[in-house]
């Protein structure tokens, strides 16, 4: 490999009592084929048996630590702190790459424009009955959703060293992020390449816990406080999701038809 036109590429694995997924995720990185990768494992402590896997592979690591945290974000901001990459990717635990030479694909002898922020590109989105070929929507789908996918994008190491992930946030820190960078007219270059495998399956009560943090911490992204009005639509979204738990335990297969429905009807969706 020539290095010269093969830069330096980071990639942070962030787990916490993962044993049962933390090393799918290391062999997914330690089997690439791109060789100038700098892999860093970032884990918050693990007392169920994950330190023993990492270490089981402490060879192939170029850094490792497992500490308290506050949080994912914060443990993902130590990850960014130790990067001396060009450019950073997350590949937390139960993520995997698609392919071992997807870094590849997208580094080896390739080029992008010295103001690119982001690479993105497509994800395998797995659930209990059935996985997708998920591609991104439009980036100016960006004030309404996510569009891109976090496991599937590579970060200028200097543009991500600059703001790093708000650890006010909880759970949208990484979207906050991505949405800034957006607004402030940054450049998004999509590749036309499966990156990621992403494991997508809630039950319905994780679900409801989740969309609250995450409306709540919308709202605080696009309008700074939430308002009068933000808590009447945080009063409604609680309801119809109560509504939605009731009839996930009274009419489970009904609910999981529904889902599956939904998401075979979801334009940027293929069933595989």
């Amino acid at each position: 490999m020539n290095l010269q036109n093969s830069p330096l590429i980071t990639i942070v694995t962030v787990s916490y009592n993962e044993v049962s997924t933390i090393e799918q995720t290391i062999l997914s990185v330690i089997n690439q084929t791109y060789s100038n990768i700098e892999y860093i494992i970032i884990d918050g402590g693990s007392v169920d048996g994950t330190v023993d896997i990492i270490k089981k592979y402490v060879s192939k690591i170029t850094s490792w630590v497992s500490e308290p945290d506050k949080g994912i974000y914060d443990a993902m901001n130590k990850g960014i702190l130790k990067a001396k990459g060009k450019w950073i990717n997350f590949m937390n635990s139960g993520d995997c790459f698609y392919s071992n030479d997807v870094v590849s694909q997208l580094f080896l002898d390739k080029k992008y424009d010295d103001c690119c922020s982001v690479i993105y590109g497509d994800r395998i989105s797995v659930y209990e009955k059935a996985k997708y070929l998920h591609k991104p929507s439009p980036l100016n789908d960006f004030p309404k959703r996510f569009p891109i996918f976090h496991q599937s994008t590579f970060i200028s190491t200097p543009v991500m060293k600059e703001i790093m992930y708000d650890t006010n946030l909880k759970i949208c820190a990484d979207y906050n992020f991505f949405y800034q960078k957006w607004k402030q007219g940054d450049n998004f270059t999509y590749v036309e390449k499966t990156i990621s495998v992403c494991e997508c399956e809630n039950g319905a009560s994780t679900l409801y816990k989740n969309d609250m943090k995450r409306i709540k911490e919308d709202m605080f992204i696009k309008y700074g406080r939430v308002n009068f009005l933000c808590k009447i639509v945080l009063v409604k979204v609680r309801f119809f999701s109560f509504i939605k738990i009731l009839y996930s335990s009274v009419f489970p297969k009904s609910f999981e038809r529904r889902k599956y429905l939904s998401l075979n009807r979801n334009p940027y969706m293929v069933k595989l």
